[in-house]
């Protein structure tokens, strides 16, 4: 799944979360700046799903970007309207390449939040 030029054709945010404490006894969630990358965005197979399902780690889609080499499992990526996890991130470095697993997570609430692309 090599990507080609041209095929990075989505426009990604990625961020940390971090959630903190509320005062209702509940977790209030705080983000970092946003990243934006361009990205090939792939949604996994049927068989590559129903085998992450069975080891509890569910990868949706897979993200392919320019090297990023300091991504890890705390990043969500926003994009199209979706919040999704990382939840593998593999570095290839002699392909100067950076692939991501991530399982979608939930729509995005607030529109400020939206990647449009910008």
């Amino acid at each position: 799944m090599s990507a080609k030029p041209g095929r990075m054709n989505a426009r990604i945010a990625l961020r940390v979360r971090t959630d903190s404490p509320a005062l209702d006894a509940g977790l209030t969630a705080g983000y970092s700046d946003e990243v934006k990358r361009w990205a090939e965005v792939r949604p996994v197979g049927a068989v590559a799903y129903a085998a992450s399902v069975q080891s509890d780690e569910r990868v949706t889609h897979r993200m392919r970007m320019r090297l990023f080499s300091r991504i890890t499992t705390k990043y969500e990526v926003v994009w199209n309207g979706w919040v999704y996890r990382v939840r593998r991130a593999k570095h290839e470095h002699d392909k100067r390449e950076t692939l991501l697993e991530v399982e979608e997570q939930r729509r995005v609430d607030d529109e400020s939040e939206v990647s449009n692309g910008e």
